[in-house]
C-alpha cells in the first residue's frame, strides 16, 4: 500500500468514526430528555401499577442510554486516534509498524464515510515535514475554532430559551394553581433543570467556547512558528495541545457546519491566499 493510499484510508476511518459519533451524542441527549420527561411525568401519576409500568421505562431508557453513551465514546476515541495516526503517517510521511493493528481496531468501517483523498481534504502541498503538519494543525484549528464557537452558541441559545419559557410558563400559570399543583410544578420544573443543567448542556455551552479559544491560541502559535520556520518542538507541541484540546472538548453539534461551511471555506481560502499554504 502507498503512503497516500495509506493515509486514504486512515482518513477514512477518521471520517467514518466521527460520523457515528456525533450521530449517537445526538440520540444520547436524546435519551436523556426522555429520562427526565419520565421524572417529570411521574409527578402527576399517583396510582402504584402506573407508576411501576413508567419506572420500567425509565431504567429501559437508562440501559439505553448507557449503550449509546459507550458507543459514543469508543467511535469518538477511534476516530481521535485516527486523526492523531494521519498527523504522524501523513503529516511527517513517518512509518508506523502498528498502523495495520490500529486500523483493525477502529469499529466503524471505512466504507461509511464518503470517499475523499486526503490531498484533496487538507490544502497543504508541502512536503512531508514540520511544514506539511503545522499547515494541517493551522487548517484543522482554524474549521475545530468556528465550529466549537457556532457550537457553543447554539447551547447557549437553547439554555435561555428554556430558561426563559420555564420564567414565563411560572409567571402565567403558578397564580391560577392550587398549593399541590403548584407544588407539582415545582417538581417538573427540578426533574427538566436536572437535563438542563447537566454536564452535557451547560457543561458542553462551556466547553465549546473554551475549546474555540484553544484553537485560535494554536493559530497564534503556528503562524509564530511558521516565522521562526517551522522549528520542530514548536510544531509538535502545538500538535499535540490541538489534540488535547480536541479530545478534551464536546463534538460539535452536526447540524452546525452544515449551516456555517460555506462562510468558514471562504474565509479559509482567504487566509490561504495570505498565508501562503497550498502554493
Amino acid at each position: 500500500m502507498s503512503d497516500i493510499d495509506a493515509a486514504n484510508l486512515v482518513l477514512a476511518h477518521q471520517r467514518a468514526e466521527l460520523g457515528r459519533a456525533e450521530i449517537l451524542r445526538g440520540v444520547s441527549l436524546g435519551l436523556q430528555l426522555l429520562v427526565a420527561i419520565v421524572a417529570a411525568t411521574s409527578v402527576f401519576i399517583s396510582e402504584g401499577g402506573a407508576l411501576v409500568r413508567l419506572g420500567g421505562v425509565g431504567v429501559v431508557l437508562l440501559a439505553v442510554w448507557l449503550w449509546t453513551d459507550w458507543a459514543y465514546r469508543r467511535h469518538r476515541s477511534g476516530g481521535e486516534q485516527a486523526r492523531r495516526l494521519l498527523q504522524v503517517r501523513y503529516g511527517l510521511n513517518q512509518p508506523i509498524a502498528e498502523i495495520g493493528f490500529i486500523v483493525s481496531g477502529l469499529a466503524a468501517p471505512s466504507e461509511t464515510a464518503n470517499p475523499v483523498s486526503v490531498e484533496s481534504y487538507f490544502a497543504t502541498t508541502a512536503p512531508p515535514g514540520m511544514r506539511r503538519l503545522a499547515e494541517m494543525v493551522d487548517e484543522s484549528a482554524f474549521f475545530t475554532a468556528a465550529i466549537q464557537q457556532r457550537s457553543g452558541a447554539v447551547m447557549r441559545v437553547m439554555l435561555f430559551i428554556g430558561v426563559i419559557v420555564a420564567i414565563l410558563a411560572w409567571l402565567f400559570f403558578a397564580p391560577e394553581l392550587d398549593p399541590n399543583s403548584r407544588t407539582a410544578a415545582v417538581r417538573v420544573i427540578m426533574a427538566l433543570a436536572v437535563f438542563l443543567l447537566s454536564a452535557d448542556i451547560i457543561g458542553a455551552a462551556i466547553a465549546y467556547g473554551q475549546a474555540a479559544s484553544a484553537m485560535n491560541a494554536i493559530r497564534l502559535r503556528i503562524s509564530a512558528a511558521q516565522g521562526r520556520g517551522f522549528p520542530d518542538g514548536d510544531v509538535l507541541q502545538a500538535m499535540v495541545d490541538y489534540n488535547a484540546a480536541v479530545e478534551g472538548a464536546p463534538l460539535p453539534l452536526p447540524f452546525v457546519y452544515r449551516a456555517i461551511g460555506s462562510g468558514v471555506t471562504r474565509r479559509w481560502a482567504e487566509h490561504k491566499a495570505v498565508a501562503g499554504i497550498g502554493v
